[in-house]
């Protein structure tokens, strides 16, 4: 008993309908029809989502029924039902959905043995207002059912049968087939190769295809099939033994199980961005040739300068350069020792060349005489070394010390042998001897006052016992660098000294025979002489008293002077007034010599009025 039929039972013990009415139904010629869109699949092997859109009417168009009851018959070794989706939901009373409520056809209700599930959907209305009238537009759409290909491979044609297994009563049925035809494989895999990539070159050949990135991006290619799946393992390509520098063209093939191939390129780069690994021969220490150093031409540094090595992966040797200069100066220059290989690459290697100063400098001695300068002798002063040495180096130049390995003092009278050592500053040193002999030729040196001075109030003659003198002769004293104190003589003999100054002359002698003199002298002192003119008178015209600029009294001032026998003109000073009086006016003058001896003289200028009795005279 179908569905369908336990359905119309109930419509009519419900609605009572009767029997004839049934039979009147039966004989009419209305249909319910089913329509599908697609008609048909021509698809590939192992498609997927073929969904089917049902759509329902009737014969005449727009009748409302009891409902339908439809069965969706498909062979599910070709098929796999995925969904059933309701588009239209009014009197919905039963839908598979999913999978897993799909049932057998074990009663082969679509009459094709082909088919073998089933998934159902119905709708009842028990008022027989189904659709609704207010679902006026035709066909109606029920609902979408959707299949996947059961089988990846497959190809042929399947059916799947739209059947109204419990219909309306009264009505026929339309019920369509969707044929699914499977074709035969004839899509390509999808094969995707790696990213490009770069890659060092290993030598002159480039890289072998074993290198740890090549290696991994020959591997890196993926591929998929629409049947096989991942079939990314079964990629192969033409890829070399070793890849040459430069850009090498990878081609990926894939052949999927139907014998269809798709391919993917990338590019594998070997690029040489290594330099040459430059090797610097060891360090050099050489002789400085002069002050400015050594030049690159020497032997040693020229065997060095070409000693450097470079060796490039892909190039092999390689020539090798050095920004070395003409000259290597004292101290220690860095070599830079530099390769390129044919891309350009660069490598270097530093070393270092020390220029240093291992010449001793030339030294000669002479021999030379030097003045005592104690009763021992002498020592030797640097003027002495000086004067004894030439001294010179390649380096430094003159600018040498140089010493000697003379005792601190030198033995009066004797050649002593002196070796002279002269020192450069990188502290190399050369030497040579002479002798050098101490001898006394320097004169005693006298001490005396310069002169004794006996000083009169009056000139008179004065005896050489006079204390002032003897003392003075005997004050005279003389040191001798050698022979420490010496006796000192004067050539002072007269008996008495007048008014002035005598001479006297010291001698000293050493005991090598150095004299020395000296010169003093003993003065007889009275002071300085003052002399001046002969006491004047003037007249004053008006009686009043005259100015000191008066003529007369000026020419009278003029002529005074003094003289000293030892300082020759001396200053003299007066206190002679402004301006005189009428009357006698007394001047005193006075002179004071070097030695402090002042001495004094009067003079009178006096002034009168005119009158008769002043006429001396006589002429008014």
């Amino acid at each position: 008993v179908t569905y369908f039929s336990d359905f119309l039972q109930r419509v009519r013990a419900v609605i009572g309908i009767s029997l004839f009415l049934a039979s009147f139904v039966l004989a009419n010629a209305d249909s319910q029809d089913l329509t599908t869109a697609p008609l048909s699949f021509s698809v590939d092997a192992g498609s997927t989502g073929l969904e089917v859109t049902v759509s329902y009417d009737t014969t005449p168009t727009g009748l409302q029924t009891t409902g339908a009851g439809i069965s969706v018959f498909y062979d599910s070794s070709k098929l796999t039902f995925v969904s059933l989706a309701e588009t239209y939901d009014e009197d919905l009373t039963q839908a598979t959905r999913t999978p897993d409520s799909v049932v057998a056809d074990s009663a082969n209700l679509d009459d094709n043995s082909a088919t073998d599930k089933r998934a159902i959907i119905a709708y009842t209305s028990f008022t027989g207002a189904w659709p609704d009238e207010d679902d006026s537009d035709r066909p109606l759409e029920l609902f979408k059912v959707t299949f996947d290909a059961a089988s990846a491979s497959w190809a042929g044609e399947t059916p799947i049968n739209f059947v109204i297994t419990s219909g309306a009563a009264g009505y026929t049925a339309t019920d369509p087939t969707v044929t699914v035809e499977f074709l035969p494989d004839q899509v390509l895999p999808e094969v995707t190769a790696p990213a490009a990539i770069s890659v060092e070159a290993e030598g002159s050949t480039g890289t072998a295809a074993t290198n740890t990135t090549i290696a991994a991006f020959l591997a890196g290619a993926t591929a998929s099939d629409n049947i096989d799946g991942d079939v990314s393992a079964n990629v192969t390509t033409d890829a070399p033994a070793t890849f040459a520098v430069g850009e090498t063209t990878v081609t990926f093939t894939i052949l999927d199980s139907s014998s269809n191939s798709a391919t993917a390129t990338a590019t594998v780069t070997v690029v040489d961005t290594t330099g040459p690994i430059v090797s610097a021969p060891a360090a050099i220490t050489v002789a400085a040739t002069d002050a400015s150093g050594t030049a690159a031409t020497d032997t040693s540094i020229a065997s060095y300068l070409t000693s450097g090595t470079a060796l490039d992966l892909v190039n092999g040797e390689v020539a090798v350069t050095t920004n070395a200069p003409t000259v290597f100066p004292l101290g220690s220059t860095t070599v830079t020792f530099s390769a390129s290989d044919s891309t350009g690459n660069g490598g270097s290697a530093t070393s270092t060349v020390t220029v240093s100063d291992q010449t001793a400098p030339s030294i000669t001695a002479t021999a030379i005489t030097i003045e005592a300068t104690t009763s021992a002798g002498a020592g030797l002063t640097a003027a002495n070394i000086t004067a004894a040495t030439t001294a010179t180096d390649n380096v430094d130049g003159t600018d040498v010390t140089v010493t000697s390995d003379a005792a601190a003092s030198l033995t009066l009278d004797v050649a002593t042998t002196v070796t002279y050592t002269a020192t450069d500053s990188a502290g190399n040193a050369g030497t040579a001897s002479a002798t050098v002999t101490v001898e006394d030729t320097t004169a005693p040196v006298i001490t005396v006052a310069e002169r004794a001075v006996v000083t009169l109030d009056v000139a008179a003659v004065v005896p050489a016992t006079n204390t002032i003198i003897s003392d003075y002769l005997a004050s005279a004293t003389a040191t001798d660098l050698v022979d420490g104190s010496v006796t000192v003589t004067n050539d002072a003999t007269a008996d008495s000294y007048n008014v002035g100054t005598v001479a006297v002359t010291f001698t000293a002698t050493d005991a090598h025979g150095n004299t020395a003199t000296t010169s003093g002298s003993i003065v007889v002192d009275v002071g300085a002489t003052i002399t001046i003119p002969a006491s004047i008178v003037v007249v004053s015209a008006d009686g009043s008293a005259l100015d000191a600029t008066q003529p007369l009294i000026a020419a009278y001032f003029s002529g005074v002077s003094a003289t000293d026998v030892e300082d020759g003109a001396v200053d003299v000073t007066n206190d002679a007034p402004a301006t005189f009086a009428v009357g006698v006016t007394t001047i005193t003058f006075s002179a004071t010599n070097s030695r402090d001896k002042t001495t004094t003289l009067t003079g009178t200028i006096t002034v009168v009025a005119p009158a008769s009795d002043a006429d001396t005279d006589g002429d008014g």
